[in-house]
């Protein structure tokens, strides 16, 4: 479903998806969200090939990781659509094993299709949300990072935690 509506979008949108306690997303429910490509900084950085490093090529599927971005991203890239499927189920598979996961493994995934081509990142995640979540109250900076804020555009629901967050503390969070 995911592939299909990212496909529907025809390019001129991204959707993504916010896992289980993978930011502001309910625990116990699952939606899909687009927004026009183009406005997350991240996008320029996954197209960047001196960022991607190739961990895997089989037969229309490439498998990438990207470096130099603050945050561990893979990328699964093909014009294949059961290929593209099967391969995405996998690398969830495998890191339900790696994160030790008792469900589904903590990630935001953002798609695209330009045409031909699925464009899948995947941002694994260790924690639904950062330690300064869990501050006392006037030390508390409410940031809850879902695919927007992996993407590079934080949002800070509280105008005291917009004044404070800068470079360093987003990359703690990352």
């Amino acid at each position: 479903t995911f592939l299909a509506i990212a496909k529907d979008f025809h390019g001129n949108f991204n959707v993504f998806y916010n896992g289980a306690e993978s930011g502001a997303s309910a625990p116990d429910h699952l939606h899909f969200q687009a927004a026009p490509a183009g406005v997350l900084p991240i996008e320029k950085d996954i197209q960047d090939i001196d960022k991607r490093i190739i961990v895997k090529s089989v037969e229309s599927i490439s498998l990438f990781k990207v470096k130099n971005v603050g945050r561990g991203i893979i990328i699964i890239e093909g014009e294949n659509y059961d290929a593209i499927s099967s391969t995405l189920l996998n690398v969830i598979s495998a890191m339900k094993c790696v994160l030790s996961s008792p469900g589904e493994p903590k990630m935001n995934l953002l798609c695209s299709y330009n045409g031909n081509t699925w464009q899948v990142a995947i941002f694994p995640r260790r924690k639904h949300r950062p330690a300064i979540y869990y501050l006392p109250v006037n030390e508390r900076i409410l940031i809850s990072p879902g695919l927007v804020e992996m993407g590079g555009v934080v949002v800070t629901p509280i105008e005291k935690d917009f004044n404070i967050v800068d470079h360093e503390l987003i990359q703690d969070i990352y």
